[in-house]
């Protein structure tokens, strides 16, 4: 995804940045889902939107 070498800088500066990822499911492909899914596992704990086939989302890891 074009967006990991962006977050990744972005994780060398704690505490100046605070990244969300959210994955919208617009483009649905069963790859690109999976390169998603290990792109935001390498940010535990962070609100996580995922998409399946029929758009149902789930929304995981809300912050107060």
């Amino acid at each position: 995804m074009k967006v990991a070498p962006i977050m990744r800088v972005m994780g060398e500066y704690p505490g100046r940045f605070e990244q969300v990822l959210v994955h919208t499911g617009q483009h649905y492909d069963f790859a690109m889902s999976q390169a998603f899914d290990a792109v935001a596992s390498a940010y535990p704990g962070e609100p996580s939107v995922s998409s399946s086939r029929g758009n149902p989302q789930t929304l995981t890891g809300i912050k107060d």
